[in-house]
């Protein structure tokens, strides 16, 4: 009982947990191409990670398959670059922007990867 009294002042002082949302980008045509991106909501925020799918073939910055090279995110916008996490050569680029107030129309743009240009359309998670 004693230990749980002398940590107690510990878990009041630690910092909340970073809140995080992220947006689910799917290509418009049926190619299969998928991007999972998430985000920090508190301070100070920006891009925390990626998830890329394309049929069977499945590479994220969680697990060192990718990096995040360059990002910008705010209320209009969402620019990212993912990078091969080994090599560093640019893998796929996305550039999404949102006509409208953020949430109450979908984010659409395009996401260069495979060679192709692929229109992408997001859904915002969490």
């Amino acid at each position: 009982m004693i230990r749980h009294l002398l940590a107690l002042p510990l878990l009041l002082a630690a910092a909340p947990a970073a809140a995080t949302a992220g947006w689910s980008c799917r290509a418009t045509a049926p190619v299969g191409v998928t991007l999972d991106i998430v985000a920090g909501t508190g301070s100070p925020g920006g891009l925390v990670g990626a998830t890329l799918r394309d049929g069977a073939v499945r590479r994220s910055t969680f697990d060192g398959g990718l990096r995040i090279g360059q990002s910008w995110i705010d209320e209009h916008s969402l620019l990212l670059d993912l990078l091969d996490g080994a090599g560093g050569e640019r893998v796929a680029r996305l550039r999404v922007t949102v006509r409208g107030e953020l949430g109450r129309r979908a984010p659409a743009g395009s996401l260069e990867y495979g060679g192709r240009i692929h229109r992408i359309a997001c859904v915002p998670e969490g």
